[in-house]
């Protein structure tokens, strides 16, 4: 039996800036024992949920036509099976 191994976030998602009507791509990357889960907040409102089955793995998030969302903040939360509801 193999002992789980602690989540890692491996690589955290980058701001960035885009163009009026252009997608933002956010992504991050995690090591560990899978799966995990990730939420995905959208300045501060739940906006997607994603799992990640493999280890290391990466999720990702769009913001499809990025009109007029000067300062708006993407969060991710990382969760293990364990912390899973």
């Amino acid at each position: 039996m193999q002992r789980a191994q602690q989540l890692r976030i491996t690589a955290e998602p980058q701001s960035q800036s885009v163009q009026d009507g252009a997608t933002a791509v956010f992504s991050l990357s995690v090591a560990g024992t899978a799966p995990f889960s990730v939420s995905w907040y959208n300045n501060g409102t739940l906006a997607a949920q994603s799992s990640v089955s493999a280890s290391p793995g990466t999720a990702q998030f769009s913001v499809a036509a990025a009109l007029g969302a000067n300062g708006a903040t993407v969060q991710a939360v990382v969760s293990t099976a364990s912390e899973m509801p």
